[in-house]
């Protein structure tokens, strides 16, 4: 494809046959107004070369500065480094909504592509529900909400197939549960965060059913898992 005969529209029926993103009613406002900013930067990244892989990695350089800055503003209970770190952490969500697009743009199949497309959001839910134990200043809750993390990122993410209860799949692993990038790291941690900065009362408490509640969903999730025979 030659780039400087490659108009916006003609990019557009290739990157995104839908061409208006606001046609796509299961999706929320808000999600496709992120997706409507998100084509017209793939188009200005695709006008100078740059592929979905080189952004993706781009996301995964910026996450190590943004956790540490986050833990930063947390324990130093500064509103102004977490805004800023927070933001940085959101950019990287949002180029999830630009690779995809990017990648069909210039039509290239990497092997590896999928696994670095990945890597960002898998990290940034993992990191979420570590943030959201650190703030509970607790460390045996900190400790269940590491566990927690890792049994969503390993035994929940492989056994998706085999739980079959819409109840528990709505709650763990549906587009806005309590796993989802959109309910857990771009809602529920800057609000516990944000409260815990400005010294809310009852915070732990809060901190505490919310943890305890995914880990009893875990463990029904296991147990249902479980009930397959073959991963018996």
């Amino acid at each position: 494809m030659n780039k400087k005969k490659y108009s916006f529209n003609e990019f557009l029926r290739i990157a995104f046959p839908d061409i208006n993103p606001f046609k796509r009613k299961e999706f929320s406002l808000f999600h496709n107004l992120i997706k409507w900013f998100s084509i017209r930067v793939a188009y200005i990244l695709f006008r100078v070369r740059i592929s979905a892989n080189t952004i993706d990695l781009f996301g995964l350089l910026i996450l190590i500065p943004s956790y540490y800055f986050l833990y930063i503003s947390i324990y130093e209970r500064d509103l102004l480094i977490f805004i800023v770190s927070y933001l940085s952490i959101f950019l990287v969500v949002s180029i999830d909504f630009i690779d995809g697009v990017l990648a069909k743009a210039f039509n290239k199949k990497n092997p590896y592509g999928d696994l670095i497309d990945d890597l960002s959001p898998e990290i940034i839910r993992f990191m979420s529900v570590v943030v959201i134990g650190y703030i509970s200043n607790n460390i045996f809750i900190f400790l269940i909400a590491i566990l927690n993390a890792i049994l969503q990122q390993t035994f929940i993410a492989s056994t998706f197939q085999n739980v079959k209860n819409k109840g528990i799949i709505l709650l763990l692993r549906s587009r806005y549960s309590l796993h989802s990038i959109r309910l857990l790291s771009c809602l529920l941690v800057p609000i516990f965060c944000l409260l815990y900065i400005i010294k809310i009362e009852h915070l732990n408490t809060l901190v505490f059913i919310y943890i305890i509640i995914n880990l009893i969903l875990n463990l029904i999730w296991i147990y249902l898992s479980l009930k397959d025979k073959k991963l018996k």
